[in-house]
């Protein structure tokens, strides 16, 4: 049985999303933060939205915003509890 991997299905991203932004959230260095996000779109792309680890063609690369507003949202989040925490 082989699996088919299909751009189309969202939970895909949504997981990678979440995984991104909690560890955003998390990780106190934004070049951290910056690497994650790139590794997590590379993946993405990569070997869920193409098989065998082909980053080329358009296919998934405009489902990455996603990943990028994501990592935005948790730092954001650990800015806001840095401001209330000092405030």
């Amino acid at each position: 049985m082989t699996a088919t991997f299909d751009s189309s299905r969202p939970e895909r991203l949504l997981v990678m999303a979440v995984v991104v932004g909690a560890l955003a959230a998390t990780i106190t260095d934004w070049r951290a933060v910056v690497a994650v996000t790139v590794f997590a779109a590379l993946v993405y792309v990569g070997f869920l939205t193409h098989m065998y680890g082909d980053l080329t063609g358009s296919a998934g690369w405009p489902n990455t915003i996603a990943l990028a507003f994501a990592a935005f949202l948790g730092r954001g989040q650990r800015w806001i509890r840095a401001i209330n925490a000092t405030g």
